[in-house]
């Protein structure tokens, strides 16, 4: 059972230009991948495998210029926008959607012509380290001061699933250019044993909140309501002072 886990990353300006010089070589592996893709599309010839782009790509300059394990995740991600772009077709093309699925797209914009970052994917956890306060990558060669250096993210957030550590995406929010680390891991399913012969009901009340009482259990579970009544008399006085205050102002008698 694979779940992900979700963590902000806090990058200081040095650390976000790294980032963005990274995302930027993704894209450009990006387009080009597409470029391919699409020529082949055009010409209504099969497309390339995974294996095929891999083995295409690995001396193109956009691929060298990025840790093996990016270079490779990055492929794939591309590869795989063009299995969802046949499997809408065949479902529009069976009257199970409405609109033409499009084909998948440059990342770049088109006002400016450059290109946009949009993420990092890494596909090994061999390239990353994750706890909840910090998060370690790869960094491609020419971006290091030394063998082995890598760049050390502080992260926020909390690790909800434990288990086997799959791959690792860096997704950046265009609008307010935050870094969120969504991390894929192999966790145990658990079984949650489920007592059907006991009911329960529920009261709910003004000054008692709730009345919860449990089959087999003698006891009730009170709920008290009275700091929450406490607080509703005293903001309805409120509203009524400042509604009869405005009637004043306004020339007309407050209602009773």
């Amino acid at each position: 059972m694979r779940r992900c886990n979700v963590v902000r990353v806090l990058p200081d300006r040095n650390q976000q230009q790294t980032l963005l010089t990274i995302g930027d070589r993704c894209a450009a592996l990006w387009n080009a991948v597409q470029y391919r893709c699409r020529q082949t599309f055009f010409k209504k010839e099969p497309l390339p495998s995974y294996e095929q782009l891999c083995g295409e790509f690995s001396g193109h300059p956009a691929y060298r210029a990025l840790p093996s394990d990016i270079g490779q995740e990055f492929i794939k991600k591309a590869r795989s926008a063009w299995n969802s772009f046949f499997a809408l077709r065949r479902k529009h093309a069976q009257g199970q959607m409405q609109k033409a699925p499009g084909i998948p797209r440059y990342w770049k914009n088109r006002k400016t012509g450059k290109r946009l970052a949009k993420c990092i994917p890494i596909k090994s956890p061999r390239s990353y380290a994750i706890d909840a306060r910090v998060l370690t990558l790869t960094l491609p060669e020419d971006m290091r001061r030394r063998p082995g250096d890598r760049l050390v993210l502080p992260t926020k957030g909390i690790l909800r699933y434990r288990g086997r550590p799959k791959t690792l995406e860096l997704k950046l929010e265009p609008i307010r250019r935050r870094w969120h680390a969504h991390q894929v891991v192999e966790a145990q399913e658990t079984h949650i044993k489920r007592n059907i012969l006991r009911c329960a009901a529920l009261d709910l009340g003004a000054r008692t909140l709730g009345a919860l009482a449990i089959e087999g259990i003698s006891r009730q579970v009170l709920f008290s309501g009275r700091e929450v009544w406490k607080d509703f008399l005293y903001w309805t006085t409120q509203i009524a002072r400042e509604q009869a205050r405005l009637a004043r102002r306004e020339g007309r008698h407050p209602v009773d």
